[in-house]
């Protein structure tokens, strides 16, 4: 996640230096390489959150209906 960040911030600079009014050569460079350190960036992010979205309807679909039918057949029908 520490390199995510890093890789945010170099992205965002270089998106910067690309759109200032300053004469730099180049531009166009900047702006796509900055773009591509953004997509770099989000990348492991996105599929950190994929990852909790499949866990949690692992936990939803799978874990608690588990849970709820020990209860049900776990309770004596006899008095």
């Amino acid at each position: 996640m520490a390199l995510s960040l890093i890789l945010a911030v170099a992205g965002f600079d270089a998106i910067r230096r690309g759109t200032s009014r300053r004469h730099i050569v180049y531009r166009a460079a900047w702006r796509a390489g900055g773009a591509a350190l953004l997509v770099l960036a989000i990348l492991p992010v996105a599929q950190l959150a994929a990852t909790i979205v499949i866990a949690a309807m692992l936990w939803f679909f799978c874990i608690l209906p588990l849970a709820g039918l020990i209860v049900v057949s776990g309770t004596p029908a006899r008095r």
